[in-house]
């Protein structure tokens, strides 16, 4: 299997003065099989993701910081994991898209209906998802009890997200795409102008999304003002938001993709590569994303103060998440994707932990493009 190793990036990325890592950590191989790994999700030291056995057949895996466990074996396709906490929500497709939950103990099955219900998302207890119904995409929300109905409209409403009692969705108001929120009590719109508002972001209170018409730009709003944070000549797409700070990919050419932060105040460019660097993440003030090489992708970290290269090697590394100073990616090993785990434990080398559940060998997944991941990872 491959090497993996922490290092530092020699460099002066836009002001950012880079020195000697402060991160003491090690990085754990959470998977060692011949079947793919996927799209693993973090929240503190618990990690979920899916692993193909055959091409029709997914299962749900789950880390708690000692032991893997797997938590689905119906030769469906459960796949998109979302994680709060020790808490699970996903999709299982084979006979219509259904929603299901785990809370550690047992699998609950959130929906049983007739039309494909999608895109789940969760905090604790709560999980939105997109349930394509005769009228329409809407957006729904299950409590752990009931199911409520948040929207109802003869358009379409995409990619709920949702941090507490919070709820955010992209909605068509019959011209173009705006931004709503839900407060556990009633829905608000963000936005109400002639461009395209999508793909929200939710922290608490905070929204951050991309607004596109005359140029893709990231806007933030904190529950009373609506702020522009980017007012520039070129794309911005991908944010992602924590508390206040703002992340998000920049389009500086059809060759070079650079990361940005926003604290609040000011915006810091946290790579200067000419090539690509994609699909940054954010947990208070660490930032995460992939970046181009100029051989493969490899994973980057920003503590705040130093941006550190966590990974090494002749293989792509894909995908990241963060929650705090737990950082989760599939690698490819040169035979199929396997799951890592970055844990800032004061370790510094590499460890496996051996599943205690066997993987049988499948087929590879097909991964989506670089196109399509650019504009988001969630799908109706």
């Amino acid at each position: 299997m491959k090497r993996a190793m922490v290092m530092t990036i020699g460099a002066v990325l836009a002001g950012l003065v880079l020195s000697a890592p402060v991160l003491a950590g090690s990085i754990t191989q959470l998977t060692n099989n011949e079947m793919d790994d996927c799209a693993p999700k973090v929240s503190g030291g618990n990690v979920a993701w899916y692993g193909y056995e055959a091409a029709e057949d997914a299962e749900i895996y789950f880390y708690n910081g000692s032991t893997v466990e797997q938590v689905t074996d119906d030769a469906k396709l459960n796949r998109y994991p979302e994680i709060s906490g020790g808490n699970l929500a996903w999709v299982r497709s084979g006979g219509g898209d259904e929603i299901f939950f785990w809370d550690g103990a047992a699998v609950t099955r959130v929906t049983t209906n007739g039309y494909h219900d999608r895109q789940a998302q969760v905090s604790g207890s709560k999980v939105v998802w997109t349930g394509l119904t005769p009228a329409g995409y809407e957006i729904f929300l299950w409590d752990g009890a009931s199911t409520q109905q948040l929207t109802s409209s003869a358009t379409a409403d995409l990619f709920p997200v949702i941090s507490g009692d919070n709820v955010a969705w992209q909605g068509y108001d019959g011209s173009d795409w705006e931004i709503y929120v839900y407060d556990g009590v009633t829905t608000q719109q963000v936005t109400s102008d002639a461009k395209e508002n999508r793909y929200p972001e939710i922290s608490g209170d905070n929204l951050a999304w991309v607004r596109t018409g005359g140029g893709d730009e990231i806007f933030f709003s904190d529950g009373v003002t609506v702020t522009r944070v980017t007012t520039n000549g070129v794309h911005d797409r991908q944010a992602q938001v924590s508390g206040s700070n703002v992340v998000w990919t920049g389009i500086v050419s059809p060759t070079n993709y650079e990361v940005f932060l926003w604290d609040g105040v000011t915006t810091t460019q946290l790579s200067t590569n000419a090539s690509f660097d994609l699909n940054p993440r954010v947990s208070a003030d660490y930032v995460v994303w992939q970046g181009y090489d100029g051989a493969d992708y490899e994973i980057y970290m920003y503590d705040g103060a130093t941006v550190t290269q966590l990974t090494d090697n002749e293989y792509d590394d894909l995908y990241p998440e963060i929650d705090g100073l737990n950082i989760v990616w599939q690698g490819y090993d040169g035979n199929d994707f396997e799951v890592f785990l970055y844990s800032d434990d004061g370790g510094g080398v590499e460890t496996r932990v051996v599943p205690a559940i066997p993987e049988p060998s499948g087929l590879a997944l097909l991964l989506v493009g670089l196109g399509a991941g650019i504009v988001r990872r969630r799908r109706a």
